[in-house]
């Protein structure tokens, strides 16, 4: 059930185990809200900074001339701080109703993390409002998959999550094209993970390779998929003026097609170094919902056809 917010949905069975056995409010949960308060006010201030003496927000509703006049890096950057404020946004919408969870002794999934390292986007999905994650996964996606572990029940379960997904958001043109492109790109990773766990895959690759060598593959195999998810977030992020400029002046370009992929590659390699080194949140913020007082958490980097 959705809280009195824009947001942080909790299944309904962890809200009536928390209404009657509530988290015992203790010195470290005092010390974690008034932190927590620092960050919001902190955050809030800060996206009012960005809107005031940057435009990126109003580009994306700009007209075509206007666009065309930007550079290809100028357009990129744009796209880029588009989906990093939406990060910065969500953390103080979702923040307030899980401080006030917190106050009073529920529990919430906690605020999105940062996607500046997500080169998969199912962990988008996972990690960026892990609450409806988890009524997805509990209430359809589970459901519909049944306890077969087929490839073809895997696929049809996470299709109609993606197109519940198109619904909520209001199943506009922009947000069906940006559900079904995501919808596609989570199907080819989900066959990827598949294919490398087959014997074939082990024994003439997994087995012979190194493990950076393996991390150099996996990576070269994550790139086109995060190249066609930031392309399809433009729809998402703006409307289909600024996502056609997107698509035309940056993925059409030769110059451009060029010199990303390199970048991206790059960036890869530097998500996963970081997240190995514990520097993000991408392997310990995504929460499982369960009545007890502890939260578990998930640390490997799964499909949402697999959680």
């Amino acid at each position: 059930m959705p809280f009195a917010s824009p947001g942080l949905l909790v299944p309904l069975q962890v809200f009536l185990a928390r209404v009657e056995n509530p988290l015992p409010v203790t010195s470290g949960l005092v010390v974690e809200v008034a932190w927590l308060l620092v960050r919001l006010v902190f955050w809030f201030f800060f996206n009012g900074f960005l809107l005031h003496f940057l435009y990126f927000a109003s580009l994306k509703s700009a007209d075509a001339d206007v666009l065309h006049r930007l550079d290809k890096w100028t357009l990129a950057g744009v796209l880029y701080l588009l989906g990093q404020f939406m990060t910065c946004k969500y953390a103080v919408i979702y923040g307030l109703p899980y401080l006030q969870a917190r106050l009073d002794g529920m529990w919430a999934p906690t605020p999105p993390a940062c996607i500046a390292y997500v080169y998969h986007y199912s962990d988008m999905w996972r990690y960026f409002d892990s609450g409806m994650h988890a009524c997805l996964k509990r209430y359809l996606y589970r459901p519909l998959k049944g306890s077969k572990t087929g490839l073809v029940r895997h696929l049809g379960a996470m299709f109609m999550c993606f197109v519940f997904i198109s619904f909520w958001h209001g199943a506009t043109h922009q947000v069906v094209m940006w559900a079904g492109v995501n919808c596609l790109v989570d199907m080819l990773h989900m066959g990827a993970v598949h294919l490398e766990r087959t014997s074939l895959a082990k024994k003439y690759l997994v087995n012979r390779l190194s493990p950076v060598a393996m991390q150099r593959v996996r990576a070269a195999g994550a790139l086109p998929l995060l190249l066609l998810s930031l392309m399809v977030q433009s729809f998402f992020l703006g409307d289909t003026e600024f996502a056609s400029v997107i698509v035309f002046r940056l993925y059409l370009k030769a110059d451009f097609l060029l010199v990303a992929p390199v970048v991206l590659y790059c960036f890869i390699h530097m998500s996963n170094h970081l997240q190995r080194l514990g520097y993000t949140k991408l392997t310990s913020s995504a929460t499982t919902f369960t009545p007890g007082p502890r939260q578990d958490t998930k640390t490997s980097s799964r499909c949402l056809c697999e959680l």
